[in-house]
């Protein structure tokens, strides 16, 4: 679903290390076995043990050779309700902002997903949620993922995966208690498909939003005042965000005359303190602009301002993942 692999990795930290810490997977519980976790999420072997490896050494779980991971995190009743005060009432107003904010978000590209499903897509849909059925997901989330990933935009799913590391409340969920009515709604014909996405998105999801608010309003202020911590998406998992941040700007500055076309750029110690980064990330953003011919730099030298733009290596990293999503944005 997802190709970066430390993406996965957090994804599957942050699933095993919430259901842990707020008393989903017991002291004593064994977790699934390896190529069951790796087929539940769709992913390689290897990624499962950097991410079980990361539980281990956080004090999470146990790993013993040949046999499947054991929690090891002890937590009273009183501990496991602070730990989930201390993780969901900072991120309150974020999640009432996205409850807001998903119907301009969200809601349009699943509509739109919905309505471009055909009898072969909607088989295929079934046939991966019951690759996913002993994944503790609600049934919304399973959907979504599912349908998300349908779409091909890797920035739509990106997305959706950061808010969902962001909200967490779904990797609570327990999916067997509506393992009846989803069969029932899973029957042929379009109509009972289209009730069945409904009423999983209504059922489970606003539910489960219902439940966490009240939580939260009632333990606001419990075990002191805690600063809000607000949703914050970081599409940028080759370069740090910092580097594009400042090509736009130098872009923009030169469009603006600021560094005049066919002069030079500052030096680096002036550029440096003028943008206010370090040298490090300014000769990354040099270099990305380099790559795109905007700028050619020059050894020991102050840069230069192309006159004319010059061919562009079109296989440079940079460039590539920057159509891409500048291509996925138009989209979403």
């Amino acid at each position: 679903m997802v190709e970066n692999a430390d993406l996965i990795c957090n994804l599957v930290y942050d699933y095993y290390e919430t259901r842990i810490l707020l008393g989903a997977c017991r002291y004593g519980e064994n977790l699934p076995a390896i190529p069951r976790i790796g087929g539940n999420f769709q992913m390689a072997p290897r990624t499962v043990r950097a991410a079980l490896s990361r539980l281990e050494k956080n004090g999470y779980i146990e790993i013993s050779p040949r046999k499947t991971a054991k929690v090891i995190y002890q937590a009273s009743a009183d501990q496991i309700k602070e730990n989930a005060v201390l993780y969901f009432v900072p991120r309150c107003s974020g999640i009432i902002d996205f409850c807001q904010a998903g119907k301009l978000l969200i809601e349009p590209v699943w509509e739109y997903a919905q309505k471009s499903y055909d009898k072969e897509t909607w088989d295929r849909l079934k046939e991966n949620m019951a690759k996913l059925k002993n994944v503790d997901l609600s049934i919304s989330t399973r959907l979504h993922i599912q349908v998300f990933s349908d779409l091909g935009n890797k920035l739509i799913l990106n997305f959706y995966w950061e808010l969902l590391r962001y909200i967490r409340f779904p990797y609570l969920s327990n999916h067997r208690m509506h393992e009846e009515r989803d069969r029932e709604l899973l029957a042929d014909g379009k109509e009972k498909e289209l009730e069945f996405m409904n009423a999983a998105f209504e059922g489970d999801f606003a539910a489960c939003i219902s439940q966490l608010l009240a939580f939260c309003a009632e333990m606001d202020g419990e075990y002191g005042r805690k600063e809000k911590v607000p949703f914050y998406w970081n599409i940028y998992w080759q370069r740090p965000q910092l580097c594009y941040t400042m090509v736009s700007r130098i872009i923009t500055e030169i469009i603006t005359g600021t560094y005049p076309v066919g002069g030079n750029l500052p030096s680096m110690p002036v550029m440096s303190k003028q943008l206010n980064v370090s040298y490090r990330t300014l000769r990354r953003t040099l270099s990305i602009l380099d790559s795109l011919s905007i700028i050619r730099l020059h050894q020991g030298k102050v840069s230069e301002v192309c006159e004319d733009i010059e061919q562009i290596d079109f296989q440079r990293l940079e460039v590539k993942e920057g159509f891409r999503l500048y291509r996925e944005s138009l989209r979403l």
